[in-house]
């Protein structure tokens, strides 16, 4: 899904997450460390697979 969105030399950077799970893995691990800079990373199920919300959290 992602691979759409940026350009082809990006997607071949050993980096890029080749697959779903890569990310999803990827993000759980930043989650503490995206929070703790105010971003928060919500994770919810929706017909039969996984949705990923990122959003600047609200200030406190």
């Amino acid at each position: 899904m992602l691979d759409g969105m940026v350009i082809e030399k990006t997607q071949k950077l050993r980096s890029w997450p080749k697959t779903d799970a890569t990310l999803g893995g990827l993000l759980k691990r930043l989650i503490p460390t995206l929070r703790g800079v105010g971003i928060s990373v919500q994770q919810s199920r929706q017909h039969g697979g996984r949705r990923w919300t990122i959003e600047a959290a609200p200030p406190i």
